[in-house]
């Protein structure tokens, strides 16, 4: 078996020889103001600039003599040791894709407890009997025998909450003039704060009885 034994300098000088061959990315103009009519970039003055230039630049920065043309610049004082040849910048490279997905987080702690929905509440008949709900009573108010308009009473303070109301059956059923009737106040002012005033008329504007549902949001 033949074996090859090649010494660390011998390897450095293959390597150099291997870079000279694409060593023109590494174009410079760092010799300048040489000797005579020397052309700027020849390490070695032999006339021209070429790889070789570049390969005794390399030869130089690993710790090799490098031989030259004389009359020709020092290429130490060109190139002192420890002097960093750099190439022009490349291109940018495309982006790449995106990458993936990263793990799904652990469930996060449960939030506060929301408020409380609504809770106030009447159906109403249309003789102003509280058919159900937690309202305290509901009553019609009328003048000299004629109906004008229902109040409604909670246990607590309603003067700024907000009363919704719409008609409609409360059973048992109660459908007396229920159809046509409309709702035109239902308000806060004039009673008590723990009370919903329910006004209902007719298409013809006239106060008229009218079954309803009472919510009240606060």
């Amino acid at each position: 078996m033949l074996t090859i034994t090649i010494s660390t300098r011998a390897l450095v000088i293959v390597v150099l020889m291997l870079l000279g061959a694409i060593a023109a990315v590494f174009a410079t103009d760092a010799l300048a103001g040489g000797s005579g009519d020397q052309i700027q970039g020849d390490v070695n003055c032999n006339g021209g600039v070429d790889n070789n230039d570049i390969l005794d630049q390399l030869r130089h920065e690993a710790g090799f003599d490098v031989s030259q043309s004389e009359p020709c610049t020092d290429i130490e004082a060109a190139f002192p040791l420890g002097t960093t040849i750099v190439g022009p910048a490349g291109p940018s490279g495309v982006p790449g894709l995106p990458g993936p997905s990263g793990a799904l987080g652990p469930t996060g702690a449960p939030g506060e407890r929301g408020p409380a929905g609504i809770t106030l509440f009447a159906n109403v008949g249309q003789e102003g009997d509280l058919r159900s709900g937690n309202a305290l009573y509901a009553t019609e108010i009328t003048d000299l025998g004629l109906f004008e308009y229902y109040i409604v009473g909670f246990d607590q303070d309603v003067s700024n909450c907000a009363p919704v109301v719409t008609l409609g059956h409360s059973p048992p059923v109660s459908s007396w003039y229920t159809g046509d009737n409309v709702v035109t106040i239902v308000g806060l002012q004039g009673i008590q704060p723990h009370e919903v005033r329910v006004d209902t008329r007719g298409p013809n504007g006239m106060a008229r009885r009218s079954a309803f549902h009472l919510i009240v949001v606060c």
